[in-house]
């Protein structure tokens, strides 16, 4: 059952917040990627009903923007890369876009490990994490991850099935 808005609550387009925080990200000094990504994730978090991480953070991250406690620019410090971890110092930069930079990363590193781990010291707030299940679970073994090489039957239905799991869940929570 969809859930209906109540009466009195303004509802607005997908795309015209996402439109709007992007804009408000960029005028605070964020790069047009990393502010489109901080967007995004505000409001997954709000569409999974996370409010309180969600566009909520928003006037909070401008701020931080605003008095350096946030930086808008720079690159993550690789502190350590192995096979199947990284470990980065986000160098306080948006921690929304650090995420989506870690996915990627940890994805690439799927390809020959069922299992990859990022570490990251130093990064902003991250919102809800419930706004990056998407795009972990697109890493799944039904991407062109998939299938990995050198690993044993047992391994890799273990992987599978950890990463079938979680998108279910990604889907019950949706509907």
């Amino acid at each position: 059952m969809i859930p209906q808005p109540k009466p009195d609550v303004p509802v607005y387009a997908h795309e015209d917040l996402l439109a709007y925080a992007t804009r408000l990200g960029m005028n605070a000094g964020l790069p047009e990627e990393r502010a489109r990504i901080q967007a995004e994730m505000l409001l997954e978090s709000d569409l999974m009903g996370h409010t309180t991480h969600g566009l909520n953070l928003l006037p909070v991250f401008l701020a931080e923007l605003g008095s350096g406690g946030m930086k808008a620019e720079g690159e993550p410090v690789v502190l350590a890369d192995h096979p199947a971890a990284l470990h980065w110092d986000g160098q306080f930069l948006p921690g929304t876009w650090l995420m989506a930079r870690a996915i990627e990363a940890a994805r690439a590193k799927l390809k020959n490990n069922p299992v990859v781990t990022v570490v990251i010291r130093q990064a902003h707030h991250i919102a809800g994490l419930v706004a990056y299940l998407r795009l972990a679970t697109e890493a799944c073994p039904a991407s062109s991850a998939w299938p990995l090489p050198k690993l044993d039957a047992a391994r890799l239905g273990c992987a599978y099935a950890a990463c079938e799991a979680v998108t279910e869940r990604l889907a019950a929570a949706v509907n």
